[in-house]
């Protein structure tokens, strides 16, 4: 056991900025002979902790892909065994009191780095969101009810706020769990995608002095926001993605076709004074999973739109409630 502890020892030396010239100063056998007991005893337990979580996470997976063959149900072994990988690999590198300096090397520098998920601020940027103009999208037109014509939608009506990446999918209201950061001085809308593993929120605001207020879009989404009941919004709110970037079969996969998001997953909805919260329960459902997997892909741009489908006729034409453009992101490479 001393050996191997030795050699972990070298393994995960630390090289941060503080420690990299330092270490170079000193020869392998004067580091050797300069440990003290006590970090004998750290190493020693560093590697018992390894083999125990090496175990638990045989029998983890074992267990769990037992019951899928079983149930027939494998789509979300995938899922299943990168969470118990992390859950159960909590002590893979070394602790930071090896290195006290590291503390001041990894201090934010600021709120994007904090939030793990900035706006974009360059063309080629990675990991990041923008907005969405939503030119080209075909929506239901002033008759669609008799010649089933779409047209070409306006801007959208929302104008985008904030995006927040989050671990996990514990929040069912974000607007009101602690973790919410964002404060409107006028009403928002925010959607709250709820993954297998992560929860992407979008947030909109109504700005001042829109021109849309007293149009057909304007006094249509005025009643979803303060007259329909839960199952009447479920039944109108729909959902575009478009692929910018991306290989053909994931452009042929997304299609740009609308889906009415409370078909394919149960919808909650938490209201306040200035805000209206749509919490979607994605785990189960289609979207999710596509949606899901192109958040680990980290090379494609995907645009999501948010609109109210027109049922009557003086509820159209539809037009674009809000959009975003999700930029090349990569949920793993985000610090849990």
């Amino acid at each position: 056991m001393p050996r191997l502890c030795n050699l972990m020892r070298r393994c995960f030396a630390c090289r941060c900025c503080c420690c990299k010239d330092s270490d170079s100063s000193h020869s392998s056998g004067d580091s050797e002979s300069a440990l003290s007991e006590d970090e004998d005893d750290f190493w020693e337990h560093y590697e018992q902790r390894e083999f125990d979580s090496s175990c638990h996470l045989f029998v983890t997976l074992q267990t769990y892909i037992e019951y899928r063959l079983k149930s027939r149900l494998v789509g979300h072994v995938h899922c299943f065994l990168v969470s118990a990988w992390h859950r159960c690999d909590r002590f893979a590198f070394p602790p930071g009191v090896l290195c006290p300096t590291m503390i001041c090397c990894s201090v934010p520098k600021g709120p994007e780095e904090i939030s793990g998920f900035p706006p974009r601020s360059s063309s080629e940027q990675k990991h990041c969101w923008d907005t969405a103009d939503g030119v080209g999208i075909k929506v239901r037109g002033p008759q669609y009810l008799q010649d089933r014509k779409k047209s070409n939608s306006k801007s959208p009506m929302l104008t985008l706020d904030a995006v927040e990446l989050i671990r996990g999918r514990d929040l069912e209201s974000y607007s009101t769990g602690p973790k919410c950061r964002f404060k409107s001085n006028g009403f928002s809308f925010i959607m709250n995608f709820r993954l297998p593993d992560v929860q992407l929120v979008i947030i909109w605001s109504l700005a001042e002095g829109v021109d849309w207020l007293d149009t057909p879009q304007g006094l249509h989404f005025r009643r979803f926001v303060y007259e329909m009941s839960a199952e009447e919004r479920s039944k109108r709110l729909k959902l575009i993605a478009r692929v910018l970037e991306g290989s053909f079969m994931l452009k042929q996969a997304v299609g740009s076709k609308p889906a009415i998001i409370g078909n394919q997953c149960r919808i909650q909805y938490f209201q306040q004074q200035d805000c209206l919260e749509a919490s979607m329960d994605m785990a189960d459902s289609s979207i999710g999973r596509r949606l899901r997997g192109i958040l680990d892909d980290g090379s494609s741009v995907l645009e999501l739109y948010i609109l109210l489908e027109g049922l009557h006729q003086h509820e159209l034409p539809e037009r674009i409630l809000g959009g975003l453009t999700l930029c090349r992101v990569d949920v793993s490479s985000m610090a849990r």
